[in-house]
């Protein structure tokens, strides 16, 4: 994006150039400014109008997983129970856990990169996500 705004700047510059070179400092100027203040009001709007948490994604991603944890303990303690095998819906709920830890992953990194409140508990979304996973495996042990 940014190569095609500099492509953009250099085809105004060039181009209002040919017609009055006298003026071409002037556009590039002109154009550099209109710019900063672009980029000024986007950080603006983005972190004061619309910001985006990562951190109540992350949680809303972490009830997910939980209740798919407690499904596939709840179906692991039915078929020992009556002493069957395990069920189709355990693999279904073994991709799904997948996913849904991928995702969960994935905000994780996000979250860091863009929040310092986010990233001033990584430690503790860290140890959320190893019991999380050691959870769901205990809950496939036979």
């Amino acid at each position: 994006m940014p190569i095609f705004f500099l492509g953009l700047t250099t085809l105004a510059i060039a181009t209002d150039g040919v017609t009055d070179p006298g003026q071409a400092w002037h556009t590039g100027l002109v154009r550099t400014e209109e710019i900063f203040v672009g980029i000024i009001c986007s950080l603006f709007v983005s972190t004061l109008v619309w910001p985006r948490y990562a951190r109540g994604e992350f949680f809303v991603a972490g009830r997910a997983v939980l209740k798919t944890v407690s499904q596939v303990v709840s179906m692991h303690t039915l078929t020992y129970i009556s002493s069957a095998d395990a069920p189709f819906e355990m693999h279904q709920l073994h991709h799904t856990f997948d996913q849904q830890f991928s995702r969960l992953r994935a905000l994780l990194q996000a979250g860091a990169r863009e929040s310092a409140v986010f990233s001033a508990r990584l430690a503790n979304y860290n140890a959320f996500m190893v019991s999380l996973n050691n959870l769901f495996h205990a809950g496939l042990v036979q």
